[in-house]
């Protein structure tokens, strides 16, 4: 069994399925996995589709044949009649990287699963304890030796890795920011270092954004009178201000 066909195969049976695999029909055409739930004897025919490139060139055509071709469905119609009595079924899609989801959903009576949510589950609920399994124990070294390592992890998204490309890099920045642990630990004093290096290499390096900024987006009424009295404190910005008043005096006079 492909290790991607067994991560769907764990994760079914983790919830309470038995499954089929290795079944062939006939013209050698393969049936991935056949899953019966225990206690109610429902029954779904999977099939995967898991590439680690993308998906989106597959015609709808071909993947529907994986499903409605007369011997697959004669052979399903065998095997689970011999163990629950009976021919009705219900048909699931794992599928891969695409960009084109939407155009899967589509499929007639196939529900559609993503891959990465499958493995996300197994994933998320690995602990510390030893996994006889070859596919968990691999997921549990990644999840906890390589993805528990800050500078591994980091490694791992710098673009080099091909991972992340611009996109979904912007995209996984955003989704962690709005995290509530990364607010939290953006809040504290020991990271105002990095935040000022962020704003520096940002739009907000603009003075007209940042101002803008400050006084729609951060400072209340109170905060803004604060932050004037403050700055006027320094005595760098006291002068460029008192340039800048000096300067628009004499652009006044030609007017």
């Amino acid at each position: 069994m492909y290790s991607d066909n067994e991560i769907v195969n764990l994760w079914l049976n983790k919830n309470g399925f038995f499954t089929i695999t290795g079944i062939t029909a006939s013209n050698n055409r393969d049936i991935d996995i056949i899953a019966i739930k225990q206690k109610t004897n429902e029954v779904w025919h999977f099939e995967i589709i898991s590439s680690v490139t993308s998906i989106d060139t597959l015609s709808m055509k071909d993947i529907t044949k994986r499903f409605n071709s007369p011997s697959i469905v004669k052979t399903i119609n065998r095997t689970i009649s011999s163990f629950v009595g009976k021919t009705s079924y219900k048909k699931a899609l794992v599928i891969g990287k695409t960009s084109k989801l939407k155009k899967f959903e589509e499929l007639k009576d196939i529900k559609v699963h993503r891959f990465g949510d499958i493995l996300f589950s197994l994933f998320s609920e690995l602990g510390t304890h030893n996994y006889s399994n070859v596919s968990l124990r691999t997921l549990q070294l990644m999840k906890f030796i390589v993805l528990s390592d800050p500078e591994l992890l980091a490694k791992m998204l710098d673009k080099e890795q091909n991972i992340l490309n611009l996109n979904t890099r912007e995209q996984f920045l955003k989704y962690l920011m709005e995290q509530e642990e990364t607010k939290r630990v953006l809040a504290k004093n020991s990271f105002e270092p990095e935040l000022i290096k962020i704003i520096k290499n940002s739009t907000l390096n603009r003075p007209e954004k940042l101002a803008k900024a400050l006084d729609e987006k951060i400072l209340n009424k109170r905060n803004k009178k604060k932050f004037i009295e403050t700055l006027l404190k320094y005595n760098d910005m006291k002068k460029e201000i008192k340039q800048s008043i000096k300067n628009q005096k004499t652009l006044d006079f030609f007017k």
